[in-house]
């Protein structure tokens, strides 16, 4: 990725909430290198998308979150383990059990939303909108 030179510590994290936003089509030309930050069960889960564009979105948009929750916690992205709760949302963890930086993920099409805060729980959202065609009853 061709990130702006840029340091994150979770002291950061204080009392502040960051957010980062993607394009995830932005990213084709480094699938591979962007595929091997990836668990097995991560890649077995993108083979598993019907089409080829989800996959690839899916492939950045994993491996974005590896690259910065690497950065906070000053981990190797491929070394990350996550947790996930009983919704499937996934979270970090320290010894002590308790997550040390506490982040959310919202995709819509092609835009990724990644928010990372030392708040209990934090949340973002991003959707897509879609127009739908006006329906008209009767003759003009």
């Amino acid at each position: 990725m061709h990130w702006k030179e840029c340091r994150v510590e979770t002291s950061d994290l204080k009392n502040s909430l960051h957010i980062w936003k993607i394009d995830l089509d932005a990213f084709a030309d480094q699938i591979e290198r962007l595929r091997n930050i990836l668990t097995q069960e991560e890649r077995a889960r993108a083979s598993r998308f019907h089409f080829e564009r989800d996959a690839l979105r899916y492939i950045v948009a994993r491996s974005t979150l590896r690259i910065l929750l690497g950065e906070y916690i000053s981990t190797a992205p491929d070394l990350i383990k996550l947790h996930y709760n009983k919704f499937g949302k996934p979270f970090l963890k320290r010894g002590d059990g308790k997550a040390w930086v506490n982040f959310n993920v919202s995709h819509s099409a092609h835009l990724a939303l990644f928010a990372f805060g030392k708040q209990e729980e934090i949340g973002v959202d991003i959707e897509k909108i879609r127009l739908h065609p006006r329906q008209y009853v009767g003759k003009e």
